[in-house]
């Protein structure tokens, strides 16, 4: 058939290149951190990250559902010197970047520096329930003008704003308002935190934790970082989810079933007609100890679907061994 996506992996694709993850058969999925640097191709890239304060951010952040032995980074806690009912919180952040020969161009370089700033609160009606906020406030002094926006600059926007039901510890839980979503290692689906403009989603997160296993469901849309308006999200670009976790099936690790479905309506294939995009993505991720010191982290996924008339075809693969 004419048309076919047959080496494009697409996993959370938003309006123009917001999230549009497309990786060809030859290779590995790659990491954010690989992600928001791919542009630069060739050349050199500095950064230098400089963590000035840090208080309760993680406890406004989706955890990634990981349960696999790893090196966690232990959160800081947060601020409790006002009321039990209330929690306060924030983080600032700094880092240079710098690069020459962007694009393969001799003539494309470019110095800058990148700052965010997160403040949040989390107020607690009852135990049971809490009302989360965060607002961000990302810029990047001396940046060149393009690209503008995601994922450099957001300039004084919500990031998050959701209801939780349940405790973060509980066997059932429901967050309901814009949130992050992250599951595994966040290679196909997490918030991008090495970016300036850290992703978030518009929808509903539920949870159910039982004896030896772990379910995640969502509905949801991705958020389009605006630099001179409101973020939001874009009617009719939805996202839905399974996410499973159980250690059971192997011996000092964690195996993780999953299916993802992406619909996106109002898109041109590539034999240029209008069409709604439809696929899902199957895929399984196990992590885990061996012997001898070391960790092992291996995930497939198998992608089908239609554009259109046009059917999307895709599979890709990642598998790590460190010590």
């Amino acid at each position: 058939m004419k048309g076919k996506y047959s080496e494009k992996l697409i996993i959370a694709q938003g309006p123009g290149t917001l999230v549009h993850l497309r990786v060809p058969l030859t290779r590995v999925l790659m990491t954010p951190s690989r992600l928001s640097r791919i542009a630069l191709r060739s050349g050199y890239a500095v950064a230098v990250g400089l963590l000035v304060l840090t208080s309760s951010l993680a406890n406004g952040q989706v955890a990634s559902r990981d349960a696999a032995p790893s090196k966690a980074v232990e959160a800081t806690a947060p601020v409790n010197a006002g009321p039990a009912w209330l929690t306060v919180g924030g983080q600032l952040r700094a880092r240079a970047e710098a690069y020459t020969g962007g694009g393969f161009k001799p003539d494309n370089s470019d110095e800058y520096l990148l700052t965010r700033v997160l403040l949040n609160a989390r107020i607690h009606p009852t135990r049971t329930t809490s009302l989360f906020v965060e607002g961000m406030d990302a810029r990047g002094p001396w940046k060149n003008t393009a690209p503008a926006g995601a994922p450099f600059r957001d300039h004084s926007d919500l990031r998050q704003l959701y209801l939780q039901i349940g405790l973060d510890n509980s066997a059932q839980l429901l967050r309901a308002g814009r949130l992050e979503l992250a599951f595994g290692d966040g290679r196909l689906v997490g918030s991008l935190p090495w970016a300036n403009t850290a992703r978030t989603f518009d929808g509903a997160l539920t949870t159910f934790t039982g004896s030896g296993y772990r379910v995640d469901a969502f509905a949801a849309s991705v958020v389009k970082v605006d630099q001179n308006k409101f973020d939001k999200n874009v009617p009719g670009n939805n996202f839905y989810g399974v996410y499973g976790s159980t250690p059971r099936l192997v011996r000092n690790g964690i195996v993780q079933p999953f299916f993802f479905w992406r619909r996106q309506s109002g898109l041109t294939s590539e034999l240029g007609v209008r069409g709604t995009m439809n696929f899902g993505t199957l895929g399984l991720r196990a992590a885990g100890r061996l012997p001898s010191n070391f960790d092992y982290d291996a995930q497939i996924a198998a992608q089908r679907g239609s554009l259109g008339d046009e059917s999307i075809r895709a599979w890709a693969g990642h598998g790590l061994l460190r010590t």
